[in-house]
């Protein structure tokens, strides 16, 4: 059993919240080649940082792997960054969206 006193609540309601906020941006219908790599930055706007990000792909077959995400990281720019590559031997098409936690 945990017990938190008085002392401890209130520091945790008066600790002050930082600025964050959740962008996203969507990339739809690209179409990749064999073995190609498709690489995107979402950067931050107002001078805010990428503290986390990630990606999300769509329409993909749950038994099937069709693209690989090789990079999932901050840019060192204050932006996030993914590659991802086809790794099938045809073209695919691809839909997909970055995002990014910016403080």
């Amino acid at each position: 059993m945990v017990r938190i006193t008085t002392l401890a609540l209130l520091c945790l309601v008066a600790a002050p919240a930082t600025a964050q906020e959740r962008e996203s941006e969507r990339y739809e219908r690209k179409r990749l080649s064999a073995g190609e790599v498709v690489s995107r930055t979402y950067e931050c706007s107002g001078g805010m940082t990428a503290i986390s990000g990630g990606y999300r792909l769509y329409g993909q077959p749950d038994n099937s792997i069709d693209f690989m995400v090789v990079a999932n990281y901050p840019d060192g720019r204050g932006g996030w960054r993914i590659d991802i590559r086809n790794v099938t031997d045809r073209a695919q098409e691809l839909a997909f969206r970055i995002y990014a936690i910016c403080q």
